[in-house]
């Protein structure tokens, strides 16, 4: 089963706070699928993880050459791109599993192209373009700590919202 939160983000401050949200309730062992055209805000949306997670979010770029960068941390963040990966030799040889564990999460950029090689328990996050500044978010958790974090994000946003804190101006998710 799985269950899905959809929202529309006015700007890329809004994208990295999403990011942020989710990763206050990360632990170590998720993983997180980002699926989205070129220039839609998937590493911005890998930097406000990095906030989430304590870690600078300024060291946070694209690894579409190198194809992974490591930010090591109380839990460390494994960024990859797989924008350059085109068949399924290349995707094995980078031995993804590897990262999998529980000191870690794993934000995995292009991620449409792993399908089937996804473990069972993670957290996609579509990400579309609905206007020049603003972004569609349709996040679905597979699997049960991929479920508790967007549980917790979704309770933790809806209090905020009640608190009339979440949506001081425009640049706020919606």
């Amino acid at each position: 089963m799985s269950i899905s939160w959809q929202l529309r983000l006015h700007s890329t401050r809004a994208t990295e706070r999403l990011g942020s949200q989710l990763a206050r309730f990360m632990m170590g062992g998720e993983v997180v699928a980002l699926i989205g055209d070129l220039g839609v805000g998937k590493t911005v949306l890998v930097r406000g993880i990095a906030r989430g997670l304590a870690l600078s979010p300024e060291q946070v770029t694209s690894p579409t050459f190198t194809l992974i960068h490591e930010y090591p941390g109380s839990v460390r963040l494994v960024h990859v791109d797989l924008y350059r990966i085109d068949d399924d030799t290349a995707l094995r040889q980078l031995g993804l599993d590897e990262y999998y564990d529980e000191h870690t999460v794993v934000v995995v950029e292009w991620a449409d192209r792993l399908a089937s090689d996804l473990p069972p328990d993670h957290l996609a996050i579509r990400l579309e373009h609905v206007s020049l500044s603003t972004r569609r978010a349709t996040i679905t958790a597979h699997g049960p700590r991929s479920q508790k974090v967007l549980n917790q994000a979704r309770a933790s946003d809806r209090a905020s919202r009640e608190r009339g804190r979440a949506r001081p101006n425009k640049d706020d998710v919606s």
